[in-house]
């Protein structure tokens, strides 16, 4: 078995995100979706590494958009060497390890931080990044952004 097999049957034989749920990452690439306070919700998605986080960020579409920064993983390793390093899946706890920023069309912004949530970065390499994620994010109320996929392409 290659190594692209053997992390493909890996992402299948888990068949969830803990605690996603089932992680379906199947977008077409640049690509992020996902259900933002109850409703669906897509947009375009781009990732680049800083240092050894990396940061996704997704382009203003239906009054919403989002970006995360991934900082370190639920293992205590660093997302970008992980990338780096060929090494996926890996969680990343969007309280903890890293956060997620939602912001409204002209009614302020919400945070991970103050909710909670997890990235499961399926599958990663210099110029892509697949993940699906879920959180809660809060501020002046809450807003929960479940079902999420991505399939990010490198910034430019």
């Amino acid at each position: 078995m290659n190594k692209m097999t053997m992390h493909l049957a890996l992402a299948v034989s888990l068949g969830a995100c803990s605690p996603l749920g089932p992680c379906s990452s199947n977008v077409a690439a640049g690509t992020i979706a996902a259900d933002v306070g109850g409703d669906a919700w897509s947009s375009t998605a781009t990732f680049r590494g800083t240092g050894s986080n990396l940061q996704i960020n997704a382009e203003p579409a239906a009054g919403w958009f989002m970006n995360f920064v991934l900082q370190r993983t639920i293992d205590g390793a660093l997302p970008g060497d992980a990338v780096a390093a060929g090494v996926s899946p890996f969680d990343v706890d969007l309280a903890d390890g890293g956060f997620a920023t939602l912001y409204e069309d002209g009614a302020g912004s919400y945070s991970s931080n103050d909710g909670g949530g997890t990235v499961r970065v399926v599958q990663a390499s210099a110029t892509s990044l697949t993940a699906c994620f879920a959180y809660t994010a809060g501020g002046d109320g809450s807003v929960d952004v479940h079902h999420g996929a991505m399939n990010a392409t490198l910034a430019e």
